[in-house]
């Protein structure tokens, strides 16, 4: 072990051909299957760029079960073996990304010599099913009007609910199960739409009355919104917007809207579309909507198939921590941190450097701050480094975190042979250190991430989790660095530098 010392293409959707020995997996539809020992079991999935999918494999027997994710070169871009060890050797991979649009294949392995029944179940959104219903009884459901002439009706039957809503610009609620959580995913599936003049239909959520709730509704023109009712008073959190995604006038879709404290993303057909937010946001109940135009003799009546709401599982108060992360570009970087409760769901970009380079010929570390020298406590720091690696210097590049400007900091590298550490100095010296090696001999560029929250740093290395440590929290100021463990004349390159922070 070393310490430092003080001195695109785009894949037609249902394109692939799964592999003739893989099963398929559907979303909330659980399997029951054996495993013997050190053998796996394959399941292929079709995924949309952005759909978040969670998977939990448990155990029926004294099977040790493990799950992996594989892209279609045949990469593990998510894992996960024992979520809560020692407590439980079940397999959950919480809120899994996907990064395109296409097929992706499924592994559940047995660990060493462990053997047995086990299920399986894919999820969308998280991995906890906290409430499904088919409407195949009415139960609580109703519907609710926000005016007094032109009210809705809700008719649950044949495993449908069908919202009718007649008048001019009406809107008609159905409300029957409450979220349970400050984070919870709803998706509900259309069946049909019939109208006279145009539609919306979506979700309802934060349902506290008729004249203070949330909705994400779809509209037959192929556009979406998010809008706040406040005290009666409509407010738009994100007013229509178009996306390619959504078919105009489709009849037969899906609606999924991840509630993330005050924070709203908006999927289509499984695919991510948007984000609203609204700081005065308060749970309630979740539902459905169907909407009429501005039209004469407006009618409308939506058919809902089903509904369900996911919850994040958590492990001694904190959520299941991912060890790869598998988002493509900064936005959906940021995006999947807060999707999978890394970070809060709220923040900014605090600035970008597209390109960047740093020199240095002496032995050490030197630092160079980029941001105009600000300073920040909480926040993600990202950047795509490279440098000339040879075999006969040990040198590297990284980014420092923390700095006071007074030798106090906290330096996060990647070395020439294929090293990674995280060391901490106060004054004249390394209070702490952590360096690990690679096993994927990969060189140079590396894509470095460093959350920082709290007195806690996270560090990915080409989406790898690395390194986990505490450090001293504090604010500072955040920089490029080079390390030279000897005498070397070395060039540091940084694209894609960014930074997103939060209070």
């Amino acid at each position: 072990m070393r310490f430092l010392s003080c001195v695109v293409v785009v894949i037609a959707f249902f394109a692939t051909i799964a592999p003739a020995s893989a099963q398929d997996i559907s979303l909330a539809v659980p399997i029951t299957a054996t495993l013997n020992s050190d053998t796996s079991d394959s399941y292929t999935f079709l995924a949309r760029e952005g759909q978040l999918v969670s998977f939990v494999a448990r155990a029926v027997d004294d099977v040790d079960v493990m799950l992996s994710v594989e892209n279609l070169n045949g990469d593990i871009i998510a894992s996960n073996d024992d979520y809560a060890y020692p407590d439980s050797r079940d397999a959950i991979i919480e809120a899994f990304v996907a990064p395109y649009t296409g097929s992706y294949t499924l592994i559940v392995e047995s660990y060493g010599s462990t053997s047995g029944d086990y299920t399986l179940e894919m999820l969308a959104g998280y991995s906890t099913l906290s409430m499904q219903t088919a409407f195949d009884a009415e139960g609580d459901w109703q519907a609710v009007g926000t005016d007094l002439i032109d009210i809705p009706t809700l008719n649950v039957v044949n495993g449908t609910a069908n919202l009718v809503q007649r008048g001019i610009d009406r809107i008609g609620i159905g409300v029957g199960v409450s979220g349970t959580s400050d984070v919870y995913y709803v998706r509900t599936t259309v069946d049909s739409i019939t109208d006279t003049a145009g539609w919306r239909a979506g979700i309802v959520f934060g349902y506290q009355d008729e004249l203070n709730f949330h909705r994400a509704v779809i509209n037959y023109r192929g556009a979406w919104r998010i809008v706040a009712v406040r005290n009666g008073e409509e407010i738009v959190l994100r007013d229509w917007n178009v996306h390619p995604a959504i078919v105009p006038d489709k009849r037969d879709f899906t609606v999924g809207v991840l509630v993330n404290q005050t924070s709203f993303d908006v999927f289509y057909d499984d695919q991510y579309i948007g984000t609203g937010t609204d700081s005065n946001f308060s749970a309630g109940q979740v539902g459905l909507v169907a909407e009429t135009v501005s039209a004469i003799g407006s009618e409308v009546t939506v058919r809902f198939d089903d509904l369900m709401i996911t919850e994040p599982t958590f492990v001694d108060e904190s959520p299941i921590f991912p060890t790869m992360l598998v988002a493509n570009g900064t936005n959906s970087t940021v995006r999947e941190l807060q999707q999978r409760l890394l970070i809060p769901p709220v923040g900014e970009m605090a600035f970008t450097l597209n390109e960047s380079f740093a020199q240095n010929n002496q032995a050490g570390v030197s630092r160079f701050a980029v941001g105009d020298g600000r300073t920040a406590t909480n926040f993600v720091v990202s950047a795509r480094v490279s440098w000339v690696a040879s075999q006969a210097d040990l040198n590297g590049c990284g980014l420092v975190v923390r700095d006071d400007g007074n030798e106090n900091y906290v330096l996060a590298y990647v070395d020439s042979e294929g090293g990674f550490g995280i060391s901490e100095r106060s004054g004249a010296t390394f209070i702490q250190n952590s360096f690990n090696m690679r096993n994927d001999l990969q060189r140079p560029p590396h894509n470095m991430l460093l959350i920082v929250r709290d007195d806690v740093i996270h560090y990915y290395v080409n989406g790898n989790h690395a390194l986990t440590l505490t450090i001293g929290s504090r604010e500072g100021s955040i920089g490029e660095a080079v390390i030279n463990f000897d005498a070397v004349n070395t060039n540091c390159q940084f694209n894609n530098l960014w930074v997103w922070t939060w209070q």
